[in-house]
C-alpha cells in the first residue's frame, strides 16, 4: 500500500511533466494553467494536517479544465490508502 504522501507526489510529479510537455509542444497557456494551478500543493505536503481533500480539490480543478490529465487523478484515487 502507498501513503499519501507518496499518492501526492506522484500526482505532484504526473502534473509538473503534464506542465513541461504542453510547455515543450508550444502550449505555454495551458502549461502555466496547471503551474498555477498545482503551486499550493507542495505546503500542502509540508503542513502537519491532513490535507488530503484540499490535495485532491487542486487535482480535479486542473483536470476540470484541461483534457487528457484524468489520470492523475484516477492514479491519486487508486494509490492513496483506503483508511484515509
Amino acid at each position: 500500500m502507498v501513503s499519501k504522501q507518496n499518492a501526492a507526489l506522484r500526482a505532484l510529479h504526473e502534473l509538473i511533466v503534464a506542465a513541461r510537455f504542453r510547455a515543450y509542444h508550444g502550449d505555454a497557456s495551458e502549461a502555466a494553467t496547471i503551474l498555477d494551478d498545482i503551486e499550493i500543493l507542495p505546503k500542502y505536503l509540508a503542513t502537519h494536517t491532513d490535507e488530503t481533500l484540499a490535495y485532491e480539490e487542486v487535482i480535479q480543478s486542473v483536470i476540470s479544465k484541461l483534457s487528457g490529465l484524468s489520470y492523475v487523478h484516477e492514479h491519486f484515487v487508486q494509490d492513496i490508502p483506503d483508511d484515509w
